[in-house]
Parts: structure tokens; sequence; C-alpha cells
């Protein structure tokens, strides 16, 4: 097949075919096994820049023809051939320094042998001529694309193997180490107009509506970012004032049908800006580019690929927006040296699309977000991927997975949790300045980030990135006296190793609901510590109030003043207040690992070894509420190992706060939803109390009576004031009765019908435990 060679004119044209008119033949062969994505060849040859141009006159056939010069630098002596990726394209012929080379193709490999051998520091030019129909990757997103009426590329594969994909519109070493800076040239007619990376330096109408188009792009990138799209754009124009001083020049570029939505769908895009220069630093690139495509978003710098559907005049899509934004500090700037690593570009991005929210809404709108992603991960990370994995070090199916994404955004905010906001902004500059437009691998991130902020970084990268699974941390016991003390224990799903030295804060709050912060350390997953010092009588403690770490805990906190209802959220738990004259805090959490404790010998049971819940807080004499929490025993979820065949031994046991012992609950009803074997139903609570609940195995006892027909224990009046009376029964026993924090307040013992005098014990919630019978009543004053 004939080639067409480009140029800007006639004088041009005659002397490109002087130089390569003549054709080449094959006169070897060469697997295709050879091809690699590693970065071997980097080591032997440095492409320090690309010149792309591409004829696009000829729109119906929807196909390239192209050439590409690559000069590259010789890296070693004694060097013969050339090894260059292209995909599933033709190859008409190969030049070196204007010289006629021998080649090879079989897709996806390009073998070029020199006329004379390269030695180290030499400098040359292999220019390819090639063409043909561009591919698309299997999954339906990535590589080259026309459709709409238009054509542009998408950088990755998310089937392709390596999944860099330049390779499917130009020649490269399609790795992640391998950059260079690009020329593009292009050939339009039929009013379109290209957009690349980097500036426009050349636009010239050739005659009729045939239009030459150059970009430059200055910064050396690898071959996966190159971006272009043809198509009857408009360009909508801005500018942005770095926080260097410069202006950047903004162009996002649109179809007729598309301009006026662009306004208001990026009108947050300077504030994106704004923020990231403020934690990352500054912004390195020539300009600021987006460009609507049929699919996407793919962040090639200064061009991102972007979805024009996303575009509608709203900001519905500003976490988008500010992901790509982000990939021009966090995947651009600094790239990940290997796919397995991929989440220092995403989990990065979608980390900062989160802080974007902070910087243009507050902390809370980011912590919302924040807490959303993590609810995401808990729940469906290891469905989605096919299992719990590592978040650094995934495999190639996996690459683009909700793990290096979603659950790579929460390990960057428990970075700034573990770091505090100085550290991690210093830290991550650091980090991009020393690594700027080059590769990193996560364990120079560690040691980077280590050697920067002078904390050793050691066991979060190894608990964190390295490791499956998650930690969650729960309250074993609380003293609030004279010099009050807290118990802390860890738990871990999907691990077995735990977390090391993790710097967590604890809440205590006192009767007017102020709260003051207690830091610790928790050195090898418990510890007792000391929480004096306070300038308040303590009255309840929560673990990690401000969100600053994302463990295997996620919950709901709310004051209620009158009776309500509040969803399940982030708690797996729905809450109906039926009676509320006063004020109570109530915090609801679910905790993503099992519950440490005993279970009473009464019902031998199995408890629940992936979650439970905890209610905390506050709450005043007239409070009185139900909850309702599903269980779900299907294939991955969390009560297989409970309701793995039917859900008529699930019970729902209880422990008051602090205590040790799991009984069953009294005050629940269980709803299989009318079928008992789909592993499907809930637990109905109909009075609430302060404490632990779990799921379990067992024999219930509740609405049962012993062989000998005896009654369930009652106390009434029930809110009492003064005095309290036990029906049920039928023998002198021991009681304790604890408060709503989990503390012993009144022991002895009680015989049916006898009185038990209340006097000394002021208004609010209260159990009385006796034997394993756990009976919540109020104090009224």
């Amino acid at each position: 097949m004939t080639r067409k060679i480009h140029g800007t004119c006639a004088l041009l044209l005659l002397m490109l075919f002087s130089a390569y008119g003549q054709t080449n033949e094959i006169c070897r062969t060469r697997s295709s096994a050879f091809y690699t994505a590693g970065p071997t060849r980097s080591d032997t040859f440095d492409i320090t820049h690309t010149t792309i141009e591409l004829d696009f006159s000829d729109w119906s056939s929807q196909s390239l023809d192209g050439r590409a010069d690559l000069e590259i630098t010789a890296l070693q002596n004694g060097l013969d051939d050339l090894r260059l990726d292209l995909l599933n394209l033709s190859v008409d012929s190969v030049w070196v320094d204007s010289t006629s080379s021998t080649f090879s193709y079989t897709s996806p490999v390009i073998w070029v042998d020199f006329p004379t051998s390269w030695n180290s520091g030499e400098q040359h030019t292999v220019t390819v001529f090639y063409g043909g129909q561009p591919t698309t990757d299997a999954s339906g997103w990535g590589g080259f694309y026309y459709g709409n009426n238009i054509a542009y590329n998408l950088g990755v594969g998310f089937d392709a193997d390596p999944h860099n994909y330049g390779r499917t519109w130009f020649p490269c070493f399609d790795q992640f180490i391998e950059r260079s800076t690009f020329t593009f040239k292009t050939l339009t007619t039929g009013g379109r107009i290209s957009q690349c990376t980097g500036i426009r330096t050349v636009e010239t109408l050739l005659g009729g509506d045939t239009l030459w188009t150059e970009w430059e792009m200055n910064q050396p990138i690898p071959s996966y970012l190159p971006g272009i799209a043809v198509g009857r754009y408009y360009r909508y124009t801005d500018s942005f004032t770095s926080m260097t001083g410069d202006v950047i020049d903004i162009e996002i570029a649109a179809q007729a049908g598309d301009t006026a939505d662009v306004p208001g769908s990026f009108s947050h895009l300077t504030d994106a800006l704004s923020c990231f220069e403020t934690w990352y630093g500054p912004y390195h690139w020539d300009r600021v580019g987006y460009v609507l495509t049929g699919q996407g978003a793919m962040e090639h710098p200064t061009n991102v690929a972007y979805p024009a559907f996303t575009v509608d005049g709203s900001n519905a899509y500003d976490d988008l927006m500010a992901h790509e934004l982000a990939h021009h500090w966090w995947g651009d700037y600094v790239t990940c040296s290997q796919a397995e690593h991929m989440w220092i570009n995403e989990g990065m991005a979608e980390f900062s699309a989160h802080l974007f929210f902070e910087c243009l809404n507050g902390r809370e709108s980011y912590l919302n977000r924040v807490r959303n992603n993590w609810q995401q991960v808990l729940s469906a990370a290891h469905l989605n991927d096919g299992g719990f994995l590592a978040v650094d070090g995934v495999g190639h199916s996996n690459t683009y997975g909700t793990h290096v994404y979603n659950k790579g955004a929460g390990v960057a905010h428990s970075m700034r949790g573990y770091l505090g906001d100085s550290l991690f902004t210093y830290g991550l500059q650091q980090i991009l300045a020393d690594n700027a437009l080059d590769s990193l691998s996560s364990a120079s991130f560690q040691h980077q980030l280590s050697a920067a902020t002078g904390m050793d970084m050691s066991d979060f990268f190894e608990n964190w990135l390295y490791e499956p699974g998650f930690a969650e941390f729960g309250i074993d016991s609380v003293s609030l006296g004279a010099n009050p003390e807290i118990w802390l224990s860890q738990g871990l799903r999907a691990t077995t190793k735990t977390y090391e030295n993790v710097p967590l804060e604890i809440g205590v709050f006192d009767a007017s609901w102020n709260m003051e912060i207690v830091p610790v350390v928790v050195p090898n997953g418990s510890g007792q510590f000391s929480l004096s010092g306070l300038s308040s009588t303590p009255e309840f403690v929560v673990l990690d109030p401000q969100a600053k770490l994302m463990l295997g805990m996620t919950y709901e906190e709310e004051v209620f003043n009158a009776p309500g209802n509040r969803s399940v959220g982030r708690s797996g738990m729905t809450i109906e207040v039926i009676e509320e004259n006063d004020s109570s805090y109530v915090r609801r959490e679910h905790h993503w690992a099992g519950p440490r404790g005993s279970l009473a010998t009464v019902h031998p049971a199995q408890i629940s070894v992936n979650h439970y819940w905890s209610v905390r807080g506050s709450v005043s004499s007239s409070f009185k509420a139900m909850a309702t929490m599903r269980y779900d025993g299907r294939v991955g979820q969390l009560d297989e190992d409970l309701a793995n065949v039917t859900e008529d031994s699930l019970i729902l046991v209880y422990r008051a706060p602090h205590t040790e012992t799991w009984r069953e609950y009294p005050y629940y009803t269980k709803d299989v939803m009318g079928n008992s074997s789909n592993r499907l139903g809930r637990m109905l609570i109909d009075s609430l109390l302060l404490g632990d609940y779990a799921f379990a195995n067992g024999t219930t006892t509740i609405g049962l009576n012993d062989d000998r027909g005896q009654a369930p224990l009652r106390l009434y009046p029930n809110p009492a004031e003064d005095l309290l009376r036990l029906d049920g029964l039928d023998q002198e026993s021991a009681y304790v009765i604890y408060d709503e924090l989990g503390r012993s307040v009144r022991n002895g013992r009680i015989k049916e019908d006898e009185s038990l005098s209340l006097v000394g014990l002021s208004s609010g919630s209260y159990h009385m435990q006796i034997g394993e019978a756990v009976l919540p009543f109020s104090v009224v004053r």
C-alpha cells in the first residue's frame, strides 16, 4: 500500500519523497513473544522526543494515516536493533536517520534493524510510516475511537496487557517509566480541528477547509498519556493565576450541542486548581485542558478526555472533574512505576477528589465523602474484585478495581490522619518535587515519605498498603472514676497481621457533651490507656471521633430532641425513637470484624466472626427507641458464617457496655421476611439499650418457658421513681444494676415481689442483670 506523507507545502512534500521514497522489505520475522511491558528497553535506549503526524482528511475511512519520528539516545554500546510497540496497524516503511531500514512487524512488535551499530551517547532518529484501522480494548474502554463525528484516544485499556495503550495509535515503548516530549501535527478537513496534549503552536488553513495544526508537549510523559481528539469542536477559554504568579490558560473543547453547558459544569475548576496547589504545590503544566469525548475520563495532561454526558451545566460531576485534574500531580507529574503500584495514580487522585470538597465546602463535606467511600470499600470491594486484596501489588485484572481507587483513597486519608496535615502536605510536596516527571514505586513512596516527615511509615505501609483486610478497634472496658482509664482491643477482618503503632484518638465527653481529645498510640493491637488530666468529669467515650482513620468501623451519630426515625446510613442499623422529652446523643457503630468477649454458656453458640454493633452515647430518662438490623447470609456477605443454610438458629446477642459476656437479647423478634431459607432477614429490637449487639447461632430462649412453666422476668413500674419490683423470679437471686455507661452502680440479692429502693440513683437509663437475664428500666425524678 502506498502511504501518504504529510507536509505543510509542496517543497516539504518533495523533500520527504526524496528522502523516504523507497519501499522496505521485511527481511526477518521475530515472535511477538519478545513483547513485554517491563522497563528493560529504557536501560538500553532513551526516547527523548516523539513527533506524530496524522492525516484525518479521509474521515470516512475511520482509519489512521500516520508517521512517527522517534529521537532516541543510545545508552549502551554495540546496539544493532530496536523493538517498538504498535498494535494491529500496518507498517509501510521504517527509516533510521534518513536511511531505509529493514524491519519486521508482527503485532504488537516492530523489530527495526540499524544500518550500523549504535554506541552509548549517540543520538538517532527512527521514522515509522504506518496506518490502518485502530484498535479499541476488549473491555469497551481504551484505545482509539471513531464515533459521534469525533476521533479520540483513551490511553489505557482495562483488559489490555499491559494496560498502557499508546501503541494503539503510534509506535512507542509502551510502559510507565519511559518518558519523552512530544510534537503533534494534524491535517484535518470538514471544519474539524484537533485538540492534543500540550500547547497549540501552529494552526493554519492550507486552502479551502484543510487545516494544519501543531502542538508541543514540553514536559516528558509516558506513552499512555499523550491525548488527541479531532472533531468539530468549539473552544471555551479561561485562565488561572497560579501560586507562582504565572497565568495559565484554560481551554475546554466541546461540540456545538455541549458548549452552553461548559461554563456551569466547570465553574469550580479554578477552585480545584487552587485547592491542589495548596496541598501539593504548583501546577507544572503549560495549559489546563479538557476535551469532551464519547467515553472517558482519561487523564491526558492538559487535554483530559472527558465524557460529554457529564457536562450538563450542573456541578453533579465535580468529583470527576477534580479527580482528573488531580492526576496532573498524581499519575501525570509523578507516575507509578508499574501497574501493581496503581494506587499512586488512582488512589491518590480519588482521595484528591474528596479533598477538593473540603476546600470547596468545608471539613464535613469532605468527611461525608470519605466515609461514604469507606462504607463502599468495606461492603463491596471484596465482591467487586474477587476477594480481599492488598492495595499495593494488585493483579492485572484488578489494576483499575475498587481496592486501588476506593480503598487507595481511604488509605491516603488515613495517611493524612497518621501524619497530621502539616507533615502530610510537606511530605507529599517533597515526594512530588523529588520525583518530578518521573516514576515511583510504593517502596520508594514509603521511604521518601518517612525521610521527608521524620516519621517511620513502615508500619503504616505494611498494614494499610501491603496487606489485605482491615483492622477495627473496640472498647473493652472503661473506668471513669477518679483515675479514668480505657482498655482497647483490635479486631481483624481478612488479615492475620496486627496493625502496629496506630495513632488513635479517644473522644471523651462530659455530661454537657463537651468533647476532649485524648491521643494514644496503640502499639500492638491492644492496650490500657490513662484518661487523666481532663478538664471535666467524663461521662462517655468514643473512638476516632473526628474520623481521621478509615478503620473497620462505620457509624452514624445523632442528637434526638423528639421522636423520629433515622435510616441505616453507614451504621447498618435503623433507629426509631418513640419517646423523647429531653435530649439524647446516640452513636450507632457498625464494626466490621468479629467481637471479642465470651458467650454465656446457657446457650452454647457461635458468635459472628465478621461484624457487630455498638450503641454508645448519653440518653435521657425519657428515651425509648426501637431498632432494626438486617442479616445477609449469602455468599460473600457478612453473615455467611451463621446463615449459610437456613436462618433457624440465628439469634441476636447483647452485652452491656464494657462487659465481657454476650447473652441472647431479651427484647427482639426475628423476621425471616417470609422465607427462612433465603438467608435474608432482619432482627427487630423493640427496646434499644446502650451496649453491643451481634448475630450468633444458638437455641433461642426468648419467649419460651422452661419445663416448670416459669414466666419471663418483668420489672415494674417502668419508668420508676423510688421503688422497683420484680415479677417472675422463682427464688432469691443475685442482681447487678448497671448505668448507661456500663458501670456497676448497685448490687445485692432480691426475691419475688420484693421492692428494691432506687434512692440515690439519678434520672437515666439502667439495666439489671439477674443470671442470664438483662432487664432495662429507667429512673425518672
